[in-house]
């Protein structure tokens, strides 16, 4: 899958930054620990992918069901590490969402009733999930509270001159430096957005 394969990249970034941690680490506590623990995470996404194997009757369609059936991935490690992404990262910030979203429509009782309207309208399964409404309400909640308030950190592999806007001074980011994108702030930028703070 891309999330191992960019995995991979970054262990290779990694090498090259610190050559001698990967020969050495084992002589440090903390990497030692740190390997284990990897180890061990890797370890329950097997078990798991074995115990629904073992099923008399597994359920298909599910999300397990579709990593172990799926022949894009080259073994069962690259597949358990996608159910250990998936429970580690799926699972919060899917219930996340769903609290913020639900909380938005609790404080607009229009978008509410407008919801409700168009879902009498609509009579299938399918039908309801292309509501525009119900997309509307779902990408408004996202926009005012991504699931990933703060994204992942890079790090800048050469320096970078961000031009500066309407006057401002263009910022020197050198190489090294330890970049982070945030969502949050993006969707709630005055430039990007007209009353950012505003559920629409």
């Amino acid at each position: 899958s891309y999330l191992i394969e960019e995995f991979h990249s970054l262990e290779e970034i990694k090498k090259a930054r610190v050559p001698f941690r990967w020969r050495f680490g084992r002589f440090i506590p903390a990497v030692r620990r740190g390997r284990e623990a990897g180890k061990n995470i890797l370890e329950f996404g097997k078990h798991i992918l074995d115990s629904y194997k073992k099923l008399d009757n597994p359920k298909k369609g599910t999300v397990i069901d579709l990593i172990l059936n799926n022949t894009k991935y080259k073994n069962d490690k690259e597949r358990a590490s996608d159910v250990v992404i998936l429970l580690f990262a799926g699972y919060d910030t899917t219930a996340t969402t769903l609290w913020w979203i639900l909380r938005d429509l609790a404080m607009n009782p229009t978008e509410q009733i407008k919801l409700r309207e168009a879902f009498k309208r609509l009579e299938t399964i399918e039908e309801r999930s292309n509501c525009l409404e119900l997309n509307c309400i779902i990408k408004e909640g996202m926009r005012l509270n991504p699931p990933v308030p703060i994204a992942s950190g890079r790090t800048a592999l050469k320096d970078l001159i961000i031009k500066g806007k309407d006057g401002e001074r263009d910022m020197i980011v050198q190489r090294g430096s330890q970049l982070m994108y945030s969502p949050y702030l993006t969707f709630r930028n005055e430039d990007v957005y007209k009353d950012p703070d505003v559920y629409r």
